[in-house]
């Protein structure tokens, strides 16, 4: 996980990221671990378990009930077959399986509990002027993000922006650019 510079000091951790050919910069401390099925995406619906790709009964992309039903040996009676759980979903599924399976509810209910796993994150929630939205710092990362330091020197409220000094020295503004982050401009 990423090592964020504790905000007692004058040095933060930033992340800069290039979208549209401009730095885009963002403070680490605005990031929260949260499950991503829970965030939502740039028109401000949730992901849900099928698009963050969580291992659980409310993602029919995954083989969860087929191992449900292949751990607990989950057969009908006098069948052979394991039952079959390829149309079963969500609640209403774990619902079927305790109605066929009575004697073994909680066994069932347990092995669920035992292996959900939701993915998680680090996120950054944010409203974007029509809904709220996540940036996600593993995305970033794919987009070539860039941890840095910077030293906060100056701070212009009324411009809303900062003026920093990075790792190298190079002194810089960065202003609220009215999106998630600060856009670099020359000192």
């Amino acid at each position: 996980m990423k090592t964020v510079t504790p905000k007692n000091t004058d040095t933060e951790t930033w992340i800069c990221f290039n979208i549209n050919g401009e730095d885009e910069y963002l403070n680490t401390d605005c990031f929260e671990a949260e499950f991503l099925c829970d965030c939502e995406n740039e028109y401000g619906q949730l992901y849900g378990c099928y698009d963050a790709m969580c291992y659980c009964a409310d993602n029919s992309g995954c083989d969860f009930f087929w191992d449900l039903c292949r751990d607990l040996n989950l057969r009908s009676e006098g069948e052979e077959d394991l039952f079959d759980c390829r149309k079963l979903d969500g609640d209403e599924g774990i619902e079927i399986l305790c109605k066929n399976f009575p004697d073994r509810k909680d066994e069932i209910m347990a092995w669920v509990d035992e292996n959900t796993k939701h993915t998680e994150g680090s996120v950054y929630r944010f409203w974007n002027g029509r809904n709220w939205e996540t940036l996600s710092l593993e995305a970033l990362e794919e987009l070539a993000g860039v941890e840095i330091e910077l030293e906060i020197l100056d701070e212009d409220e009324d411009e809303h922006g900062l003026l920093v000094k990075d790792e190298s020295g190079a002194e810089f503004w960065i202003y609220a650019n009215g999106g998630v982050g600060y856009t670099k401009e020359a000192a």
